[in-house]
């Protein structure tokens, strides 16, 4: 008899596990978009850590007004190089470093002028592999450009060319998509506590009077 009892409790564990381990691998169906307006703060602000607490710092991105009341843009902020200006040259682009892997990027261009714009997507904080870019080498206002791939960590927006070191350009409505953990991540960790706590149960030896 406790033969069979002990069969069956490590078939009770075995079963457990693995409806654990399959939950735990269900993705969440979407992850949040996270949208940065830059309208929170200041003009003249250095982005930096602002926006920490959303998993993203900037790297040479200063708040500005200019451009912020063009079409498309979210009055009155939008930003460009802390140092340079509205002329972002390739070789010195603003930089966004993610706290954890993301799907997806996405920020807009204003006053686009011939030299155009670009956007980069990298496997790394820094350094790193090439995930996805795009670009556009027209003008105008509004001009979005988006990447994707499933381990964006920092991503590099600038002009596509400074042939032009007079045209200038700004960035706004900065937007990504977290990668999401599987939907039951905690909810395994916390089943494995629970088998372990069951297990030293087991076997710990009955006490006799």
């Amino acid at each position: 008899m406790f033969s069979n009892t002990s069969q069956k409790y490590r078939t009770n564990i075995c079963q457990y596990t693995i409806f654990l381990v399959i939950l735990s691998l269900t993705p969440v169906s979407r992850a949040a978009l996270v949208t940065i307006d830059f309208d929170d703060l200041s003009a003249g602000v250095d982005v930096g850590v602002a926006y920490a607490a959303l998993g993203v710092t900037f790297q040479n991105a200063e708040v500005t007004t200019l451009n912020g009341g063009r079409p498309g843009a979210t009055a009155p902020n939008t930003v460009f190089h802390s140092v340079d200006g509205g002329v972002i040259d390739p070789s010195d682009p603003i930089i966004a470093v993610f706290a954890a892997a993301v799907s997806s990027v996405s920020v807009a261009g204003f006053d686009v002028g011939t030299d155009g714009i670009v956007l980069n997507a990298f496997d790394a904080t820094s350094g790193g592999s090439l995930v996805d870019f795009a670009q556009s080498a027209g003008g105008g206002d509004n001009l979005v450009l988006t990447v994707s791939g499933q381990n964006i960590l920092r991503v590099e927006f600038s002009k596509l060319a400074n042939d032009f070191p007079g045209d200038g350009v700004t960035f706004d409505n900065f937007a990504f998509t977290p990668v999401p953990l599987p939907a039951a991540f905690p909810l395994f960790l916390g089943g494995l506590f629970t088998l372990s706590c069951m297990s030293r149960r087991r076997t710990q030896p009955a006490l006799h009077t």
